[in-house]
Order: C-alpha cells, then sequence, then structure tokens
C-alpha cells in the first residue's frame, strides 16, 4: 500500500501486533506518524500506549461479550424464544500515531 503512487493516509489493522510491524515498517521507509500516515490497531494491547508514537487502538471486553453469549445459550437452552443482544463495549483510545 505504502508504494502506490496514491497510498493511503491511514491504515487500520486487525490487532496492534500487525500495526506496530506496520508503524515499524512505515517509519523505515521515511514516513512521519501521523503526519505522512495515521496508523490504528485494534485490541488495545498493553504495550501500544507505551510507543513512539503512542499507538491508537480500539479495546473490545471479550469477558462482556462471553458473558453475553452465555446468558444467550442458557435462555436457549432453557426454551426461551430466540433474541438478539447487541454488546456495545469497543472504546476508541486516541493516542499520537493518529491526528
Amino acid at each position: 500500500l505504502l508504494a502506490l503512487p496514491d497510498r493511503p493516509t491511514a491504515v487500520l489493522y486487525s490487532n496492534d501486533t500487525m500495526a506496530i510491524a506496520g508503524l515499524s515498517y512505515a517509519r523505515s521507509q521515511g514516513l512521519s506518524i501521523p503526519q505522512d500516515l495515521a496508523i490504528s490497531g485494534f485490541d488495545d494491547d498493553h504495550l501500544s500506549a507505551h510507543l513512539s508514537p503512542a499507538l491508537t487502538s480500539v479495546s473490545s471486553d471479550p469477558a462482556a461479550r462471553g458473558r453475553a453469549a452465555a446468558r444467550l445459550l442458557r435462555a436457549d437452552i432453557l426454551g426461551a424464544q430466540p433474541r438478539t443482544e447487541i454488546v456495545d463495549c469497543n472504546v476508541v483510545h486516541f493516542r499520537e500515531s493518529t491526528s
């Protein structure tokens, strides 16, 4: 992507490990983060806040999602009507890798 004539101004990675590697690669190519390229990850790894620049990331609460899944499964086993439950526990942690 970074070699394209019209390269992106931002990349969102599916996890922080990939975002950290992408940040490192972009910097090795002479790009300034976030001035030339904004980078964000997903899962808010504990290292993300301690990078330079600190990585913007999205945290989710897997335990909350698991509790919801268990509730729905238990209700299904007990014969309740199937239903959908929205578990909105994603939080964006804006840090230095985005402007």
